[in-house]
């Protein structure tokens, strides 16, 4: 057996601080159905978004460490704040395999709505990172963007709480012009796409086109793994495995977002 065969067969790693991931997850599985994934959340220490970079760096190296000895063939960051704070740090110290990361989707927002209002959700700490700044500013001539930072959001969602409140304060809290497109810059926020449309609806009286960055995340894990010749082929039956640092009340509730999001497929 070829090093590549014995890759194959090994796992592809999705992380994220908590549940948040899984709407990265869901889009990995729509492209690529026969591979088998390991989600491990770290939801006994979320949300990062409020917490300090040190603090973040130190606690991602320790989860992707014990991650490696599950020998994945790949890792997806699933999470902007860890991907903001701790990417660069990670592929230095973990060869053996791609990392990839995941960042707000700046780019097609100011490709499809060009001099446009786009507001960008996001936890605080990520809108505080270099790596952010940089992409507001490469883009900054094509659109116009608003950061908006989003406190205590992430956690709502792990807790299952009514997220509208809390979303109505922070868009009429923040003086930004009306959107023409919000971009979620925080892997939970897709999870809940229909209560920040009803706010939409309510604060502007329309609905909004939303972005995130789960989809270009998993196009760019498929061609690492094809050029790496380590794709699954189609006759192997896909799974998931979800591991979740706070237990079992939360891998269950991991599955049961997985298995909501690909039910409405969107």
């Amino acid at each position: 057996m070829t090093p590549n065969e014995k890759q194959i067969n090994r796992p592809i790693a999705v992380f994220d601080s908590g549940v948040g991931g899984v709407s990265v997850l869901r889009e990995l599985r729509r492209m690529m159905p026969y591979e088998q994934f390991l989600y491990y959340g770290d939801s006994a220490n979320a949300p990062y978004g409020e917490k300090t970079p040190s603090w973040i760096l130190d606690r991602v190296t320790t989860c992707v460490t014990e991650i490696t000895t599950y020998s994945p063939k790949a890792l997806v960051v699933a999470c902007n704040t860890a991907t903001g704070v701790a990417i660069s740090t990670l592929r230095a110290a973990f060869t053996a395999f791609p990392i990839i990361g995941i960042e707000p989707s700046v780019k097609p927002a100011a490709e499809q709505f060009p001099g446009g209002n786009v507001a960008v959700l996001a936890t605080p700490v990520t809108l505080e990172q270099r790596k952010f700044a940089n992409l507001l500013q490469k883009y900054s001539d094509k659109a116009h963007f608003y950061p908006l930072p989003c406190p205590g959001l992430a956690e709502a969602v792990e807790k299952e709480e009514d997220v509208r409140p809390l979303l109505t304060t922070l868009f009429t809290q923040t003086k930004i012009p009306t959107p023409n497109a919000l971009v979620l810059g925080c892997t939970h926020y897709p999870l809940i796409k229909e209560e920040i449309q009803a706010v939409c609806q309510k604060l502007f009286c329309r609905t909004l086109p939303i972005l995130d960055g789960g989809p270009g995340t998993a196009r760019q894990t498929q061609r690492l793994l094809e050029a790496a010749g380590t794709l699954a082929p189609a006759t192997q039956c896909g799974s998931v495995t979800v591991i979740n640092t706070a237990g079992s009340a939360m891998e269950a509730l991991t599955t049961k977002l997985l298995a909501k999001n690909e039910k409405n497929g969107d």
